[in-house]
């Protein structure tokens, strides 16, 4: 179960993300584009810029398949999903909320707050997103995909197993 923290900036209906650390957080890369080599890029993790929030998939709620069609059935495009620890998170320097409360949000539903000081300058905060996110990216390449549908497959991407030892993996 996920912990919540007593913090100003937690929202109403939202749950900070703190254990298990080794819970995977599903991200839908809705790019081919956003892959060099198979791997994300950190454009794959980039936030939104409005809101500074990267949506996500709990693993404790969805599997790695169940999170990508979820995302195709309200209207989205993958090339698959890639996941990230929660521990990966924080490790990034970087909070995860559980908002699958909030009214238009589904079950499992999450997010990355990418939320910096505001004082920073545009140019230092653009940075700063852009290195968390490609930080992200890499941590996501070391478990490699947990989804690839049959397309991404066929166009040759490589789908590696999650380690045997990380919970939520997939045969795939």
């Amino acid at each position: 179960m996920s912990d919540s923290t007593d913090t100003d900036d937690v929202q109403p209906r939202e749950v900070e993300l703190m254990h298990p650390p080794d819970e995977h957080l599903y991200r839908q890369v809705v790019n081919a584009e956003f892959l060099d080599d198979n791997r994300p890029t950190y454009q794959a993790f980039m936030p939104h810029s409005e809101s500074d929030e990267l949506s996500v998939d709990r693993g404790a709620v969805l599997t790695a398949q169940a999170a990508y069609q979820n995302f195709l059935d309200h209207g989205g495009s993958s090339v698959g999903a890639w996941p990230v620890s929660v521990d990966d998170v924080h490790q990034a320097g970087l909070r995860a909320f559980d908002d699958s409360a909030k009214p238009g949000r589904h079950d499992g539903h999450a997010y990355i707050s990418f939320n910096a000081n505001p004082q920073e300058t545009n140019n230092a905060r653009k940075n700063w997103r852009k290195q968390r996110a490609g930080d992200l990216a890499h941590r996501a390449s070391k478990h490699g995909p947990a989804y690839l549908p049959e397309s991404s497959r066929s166009a040759g991407l490589v789908a590696l197993p999650l380690p045997l030892d990380e919970p939520n993996s997939e045969s795939l």
